[in-house]
């Protein structure tokens, strides 16, 4: 539910619990009208796709590869092993960024709630 069809953690929790209650789907309803049942933060751009490098705290700028990066998008769960993987950041820096990724989207997710 959460990869395939990009559902939100509590949206997907109140189907599975529906399916597994056996509700009816006619008559049960289980979102709001108004309710975004949709993760559109489950993909991401890369960090270095539109060349925004200086934003990151780091000092071997020279050593990435692949800048700009060519992917149009990215899971946003997979940005750790992307950033090693695809531009050869060390471990720490790419856990680093990918925190600081997090850290900024649930952020972002509070101020627009």
């Amino acid at each position: 539910m959460l990869n395939k069809h990009k559902l939100g953690s509590i949206h997907a929790r109140r189907l599975i619990e529906a399916i597994a209650k056996n509700q009816d789907p006619m008559t049960t309803k289980l979102f709001d009208d108004n309710d975004d049942i949709i993760n559109h933060s489950y993909r991401i751009e890369c960090p270095f796709r539109k060349g925004i490098i200086h934003l990151f705290d780091c000092d071997k700028k020279k050593n990435i590869i692949q800048v700009p990066c060519k992917r149009q998008s990215i899971i946003a769960g997979s940005l750790r092993s992307h950033l090693k993987y695809s531009h050869h950041l060390s471990k720490t820096l790419a856990t680093k960024l990918a925190q600081h990724y997090k850290d900024n989207r649930t952020i972002n997710h509070r101020l627009q709630s």
